[in-house]
């Protein structure tokens, strides 16, 4: 603690800026970054947070993803899980700080040729498959699930197109992942289970796809555009629940599949029951 007290000391006696940047980052991002390999950063990201007068200023663009100012719930987001597992306890400690909706609702700001214009903490947790933070985010109040990006993309929409390219990456390489912790399959549909439960419902806007649950850890996608079916078995089992806001599926005497997501519209519905 008496390292905190010698670094309060040396910023008010040098009224030292927390905004200052090195290579396009502030401090504030570096610490964030470095928590992939560094332990027990969340006391030092705690103290740096607790200095600011106003801590909107240590908030906004605190460094770049894709071409774009991002705030620090989308930098503490967006942490890649493919090498190493994100730390939790680091998105907890800046969504703690920035809980408000004005923080959680954020959006990257640019043209929408950019793949992440538009893009919310939620969906930049969602895309790096960062589930802790999707399972925090999820839970807090004020998050808006369904929020589009400038591509017209829910978060949702991102765990189809994830599963989508899982498919084809599979299809391509002619095997399976059968272990969990390897199957990104199994965290995508994870996630996507996460944010179908929250508690105003995710929604799918920019695809137009089913997904039919055959057995607890059976499903397949349907692509009712493209006429594709996409057969996916996970290792692991996610609890069943009942539909809530969405269509009910008349079972028919060769559809015993159990509905777990349908798009709101009944027009792209048909049709793909029917290729």
């Amino acid at each position: 603690m008496g390292h905190f007290d010698v670094a309060r000391h040396v910023l008010e006696a040098h009224n030292i800026n927390l905004k200052k940047r090195a290579g396009g980052n502030t401090l504030l991002y570096d610490l964030i970054h470095r928590s992939y390999n560094t332990p027990n950063m969340e006391p030092k990201i705690s103290f740096l947070l607790s200095l600011a007068q106003n801590k909107d200023t240590l908030f906004w663009n605190i460094s770049y993803l894709d071409g774009m100012g991002a705030t620090a719930l989308q930098c503490a987001a967006y942490m890649s899980t493919e090498r190493r597992p994100a730390s939790p306890g680091v998105f907890a400690t800046v969504l703690e700080q920035f809980g408000d909706p004005k923080y959680l609702n954020a959006q990257l700001r640019g043209h929408s040729s950019r793949n992440m214009a538009g893009y919310t903490a939620l969906h930049l947790a969602v895309y790096c498959g960062n589930f802790d933070a999707v399972a925090r985010l999820v839970e807090t109040a004020g998050i808006a699930t369904n929020l589009l990006s400038s591509r017209g993309e829910t978060p949702i929409d991102i765990c189809v197109n994830i599963a989508y390219q899982n498919y084809e990456r599979e299809e391509r390489m002619g095997f399976q992942v059968d272990k969990a912790h390897e199957n990104p399959n199994a965290a995508n549909m994870a996630i996507l289970d996460l944010v179908l439960d929250a508690g105003n419902e995710g929604q799918i806007a920019k695809y137009s796809a089913l997904i039919l649950r055959r057995t607890e850890n059976e499903f397949t996608l349907v692509d009712a555009v493209k006429g594709k079916f996409h057969g996916l078995k996970l290792p692991v089992k996610i609890p069943q629940r009942p539909a809530r806001n969405y269509r009910a599926l008349p079972y028919t005497w060769w559809n015993k599949l159990q509905l777990v997501v349908l798009l709101p519209s009944p027009k792209t519905l048909w049709p793909c029951l029917r290729i």
